[in-house]
């Protein structure tokens, strides 16, 4: 987490870091738990905006959401398939920031805290 926190903090280098994938709170979880300008720990939401059952919550660390349940992807052989995760929705924020266009689009609720967390939006 350090090294993320120092290369943040020295460099302006942003970071778009998957919550996890556990159903609890991401402060236990590294790099997830890592903190700072710069740094965007991401939980996953379901096509209905709500925080997906298996995302990792909890605010801090968890800074944003995104879509990351049901995400159509590519397969090892070329072929489309549906993946969930946390891991999926952090590329969302990371395109977002590249862009330099991450805003919010409303909230998502989770059932794990009851805490409310801002969509990614472009």
């Amino acid at each position: 987490n350090g090294a993320i926190e120092r290369v943040a903090r020295n460099t302006g280098v942003l970071f778009s870091i998957a919550a996890g994938n556990g159903s609890e709170s991401s402060d236990s979880y590294s790099p997830a738990m890592s903190e700072g300008r710069g740094i965007y720990t991401v939980c996953a939401t379901t096509r209905d905006k709500r925080i997906a059952g298996f995302s990792n919550f909890g605010a801090p660390p968890v800074d944003i959401c995104a879509p990351g349940a049901g995400v159509v992807s590519l397969g090892l052989e070329g072929e489309l398939v549906m993946k969930s995760g946390t891991s999926m929705a952090a590329p969302h924020v990371a395109a977002l920031l590249a862009l330099g266009k991450l805003d919010n689009d409303g909230f998502a609720k989770s059932a794990g805290d009851g805490g409310s967390y801002p969509i990614a939006h472009i």
